[in-house]
């Protein structure tokens, strides 16, 4: 954590539910962008009028609320168990990150669908089967642990390297490094998740089109917008996971404080 004092439990978890509310409000049309452009739909939904529907933007955003919210109040809660106990930072940060996989696979299953299939409806068993088969549970970890690695481990780290005078400046930033790399690196990670939520693929069938994308020009040039966009998408929401880190215990020391 990014504060000067250490925080209680209490204190945690009302930094990840704060920081899901947030990060999740800012970015959530940036999701359902990298969402359909990786199920292969057109990146921006669109009316009938042909013009980009801003509430097909926020589909799928009170499902990931939920659930966001619950699993990175799981992964505060955690990481800061394990740093109590002589943890290393990369260690806590991969750890809380495993922990809270079945919780955000979920949000992320339903949320996938309502993003690039506009028309389904709220809720459905195949959804919940698509989020704990093996295959999407392993890529959601293969997503989720470098999210947390990153902020939880590569941003305080970054920060230290920092020579700005202002301690928010430097939160911001490291938050924004560490994110938009670890963004970029696990883009295919997030897209084999994404075919396997959205097309029930099989991890290998999903695997698989990431690998003919990397042999074509077309599916390269793909590939790299999914990096992109995936990395501003990570470095935007661990940059203000950071900041809320930093800010927030400083309003309600007495009760955040351990």
């Amino acid at each position: 954590m990014n504060s000067s004092f250490s925080l209680n439990s209490g204190g945690q978890a009302f930094l990840g539910f704060v920081g899901s509310a947030v990060m999740n409000t800012v970015t959530h049309p940036l999701c359902t962008f990298k969402n359909r452009l990786m199920a292969n739909k057109p990146p921006f939904p669109v009316s009938e009028r042909r013009i980009v529907c801003l509430k097909a933007l926020y589909r799928g955003y009170t499902d990931i609320c939920l659930t966001d919210s619950a699993s990175l109040v799981m992964t505060y809660v955690v990481n800061g168990f394990l740093r109590k106990n002589d943890f290393s930072p990369l260690i806590s940060s991969a750890l809380a990150g495993v922990a809270a996989s079945p919780v955000i696979a979920v949000g992320e299953a339903f949320m996938v669908n309502h993003q690039v299939h506009l028309n389904s409806s709220s809720c459905n068993l195949k959804m919940l089967q698509n989020a704990f088969r093996g295959a999407g549970l392993f890529a959601t970890i293969l997503r989720e642990v470098p999210f947390t690695v990153a902020l939880f481990s590569f941003a305080p780290k970054i920060e230290t390297w920092m020579t700005f005078s202002n301690q928010l400046t430097s939160s911001t930033f490291s938050g924004l490094i560490s994110g938009s790399i670890c963004g970029a690196i696990t883009a295919p990670a997030d897209r084999i998740k994404t075919l396997i939520q959205a097309k029930n693929f099989s991890f290998g069938q999903a695997a698989k089109a990431v690998g003919r994308d990397l042999r074509t020009n077309s599916g390269q040039k793909r590939l790299l917008l999914d990096a992109s966009t995936r990395a501003l998408y990570m470095g935007l929401g661990v940059a203000i996971l950071n900041v809320i880190n930093y800010r927030l215990p400083h309003y309600l020391p007495d009760i955040m404080k351990e």
